[in-house]
């Protein structure tokens, strides 16, 4: 596994919020680390999009304290590059 971007910042398309933590690969898989949720943007660069994911452990338990892990299949997701892209 390796990590793809440290402190990226995504927008999940279906619920309209934004995401904020670590992002990881394997085997086209994309596993995110989440530690930060929010209505607005949390960040001024989008890394990724997230359209859709497998499973979501942890949703309702997110924090600084707890993250939670989002894991979405290679279609699930649109990577925007590591410096992303400006909102």
């Amino acid at each position: 596994m390796s990590c793809q971007r440290t402190g990226f910042h995504a927008h999940i398309a279906p619920y309209g919020m934004w995401v904020y933590g670590d992002a990881y690969k394997l085997r086209g898989v994309t596993y995110f680390r989440i530690c930060e949720i929010g209505w607005g943007p949390l960040r001024d660069h989008i890394h990724y999009t997230i359209h859709d994911w497998d499973h979501w452990f942890d949703e309702r338990k997110t924090s600084q304290a707890q993250n939670s892990t989002m894991i979405c299949s290679p279609f699930d997701c649109t990577y925007h590059g590591y410096e992303g892209v400006p909102l």
